[in-house]
């Protein structure tokens, strides 16, 4: 994916829609409002995925922690010393 094609999805996240392909679209949920599985501290080197494959047993869902963050920005996420809300997963 080309660095425009990045800054044009975090604009469109900002705006509350992601988009996904070709017309497809995804209405971004608030944090607040999605089931809460539990919390994950963040340690030197964890990265999204590695953090959703252990708590979510599904590294594809780190979109999920970054949902429940209200996040922009993935790599805001990985600071160390950092607790994250983990939401339940969803198929």
């Amino acid at each position: 994916m080309a660095a425009g094609e990045i800054c044009h999805l975090l604009r469109q996240r900002k705006r509350g829609l992601l988009l996904l392909g070709e017309g497809a679209r995804r209405l971004l949920p608030r944090g607040a409002s999605l089931p809460k599985l539990g919390e994950a501290r963040v340690i030197q080197g964890d990265r999204l995925d590695l953090i959703a494959a252990r708590t979510l047993g599904d590294p594809e869902q780190y979109w999920r922690v970054c949902d429940a963050a209200d996040a922009l920005d993935p790599a805001d996420l990985v600071q160390p010393g950092r607790t994250l809300t983990i939401p339940m997963p969803q198929p």
